[in-house]
């Protein structure tokens, strides 16, 4: 999502009660989106057995979702700069939802990939979140409010996992499970059309499609080329030929961003010295966040048993010792803002408010 500059506009006076509201009907889409984000990790030995698969196949079952969801942040941003924050903000609650209900319902893999990928745009909410409040709110309001989202996103990861795991551990009927967060989903829809108000500017331009394909074709190549490295065969073709693709689509990537007049991802907007602390913060996210997802290969050799998803523990253990990576993601993130508060990051916001 690249930004146009625009010269300073007032804000239109929003009533209290009304503020309240919608920030109170976008919190309930950041909690839905925690719960959806991190529900899945503690039911993956399970649906590896329901399914047939392995722990390789398993890894697609995460990757797949983060595949979509890198193409679908920018793409979605972009568009909601265009046509407007609130439609695209409904038409990704509509293909997450549809996405989540075929997760809960599918009896087979291919089907069940299937959803995951229509869950992408679960990860475009939080930034046409942000979108409309900037542009509906006043500064001090808009800020309380993001602060607001990010924290709902953040509790709606740490207790979704815990929740359904419960669930799951009470009734012992994984589609029955999959399904609370898929009735969830489906209830976003409609609440979407109540009280949210459309964004009152538009962007000029057009998207980039270039580079929307050619970001899609890299990281579809590189998670290839991780899928295929089985058991560390790294320098198989299988596995290191799609990833030389692509690295090689990325670096054209690079360049043709550089190149576009309206790229999709500004680049040089990222390569200040004050986005270093989101760098940080995104880094140490996704260390613990996504390492407590990993699957633990490394308990193979002495029992077959334990390896891959979960030590072979129940979806209630396995969300508690997720929990602590949850946790850890979340104090990692706010521990950089001391950091950056000391060099500069205000630069950098205020630079992209207006």
């Amino acid at each position: 999502m690249t930004h146009t500059n625009s010269p300073a506009r007032p804000v239109a006076r929003i009533p209290a009660r009304a503020v309240t509201a919608v920030v109170g009907l976008l919190v309930f889409f950041e909690l839905t989106s925690g719960v959806l984000q991190a529900g899945i990790t503690p039911l993956l030995p399970d649906l590896a057995v329901h399914l047939g698969i392995g722990t390789a196949d398993t890894n697609w079952i995460i990757s797949v979702q983060l595949l979509a969801a890198a193409v679908c942040v920018p793409l979605f941003g972009r568009l909601g700069d265009l046509y407007g924050h609130r439609r695209m903000l409904r038409i990704a609650l509509v293909v997450t939802a549809a996405g989540t209900l075929i997760v809960a319902l599918a009896d087979s893999y291919p089907v069940l990939l299937a959803g995951r990928l229509l869950q992408g745009p679960l990860a475009a909410l939080l930034p046409l979140e942000i979108a409309l409040v900037r542009d509906r709110l006043p500064v001090a309001e808009a800020r309380r409010a993001i602060a607001l989202l990010v924290g709902s996103l953040a509790l709606g990861s740490l207790v979704g996992g815990l929740a359904l795991a419960l669930v799951h551990s009470a009734s012992g009927d994984l589609r029955l499970t999959l399904l609370l967060p898929a009735a969830l989903a489906l209830v976003c829809v409609p609440v979407s059309y109540v009280a949210v108000p459309e964004s009152a500017h538009r962007a000029s331009g057009r998207v980039d499609w270039p580079g929307v394909s050619l970001l899609s074709a890299a990281v579809l190549a590189l998670l290839s080329g991780v899928g295929a490295a089985k058991n560390g065969a790294w320098g198989s073709p299988a596995a290191l030929g799609p990833l030389l693709l692509g690295v090689l689509l990325l670096i054209i990537w690079i360049l043709v961003e550089l190149r576009a007049a309206e790229p999709l991802v500004d680049l040089r907007a990222l390569a200040g010295r004050e986005a270093g602390p989101f760098y940080l913060a995104a880094f140490l996210f996704g260390i613990f966040y996504f390492g407590s997802q990993a699957p633990n290969t490394m308990f193979f050799a002495a029992d077959p048993a334990t390896a891959g998803y979960g030590f072979a523990l129940s979806a209630l253990a396995i969300s508690l010792v997720s929990l602590s990576g949850y946790v850890a993601a979340v104090l990692g993130s706010f521990a950089t803002a001391a950091v950056a508060r000391r060099i500069g990051y205000r630069a950098l916001t205020e630079r992209y408010w207006a």
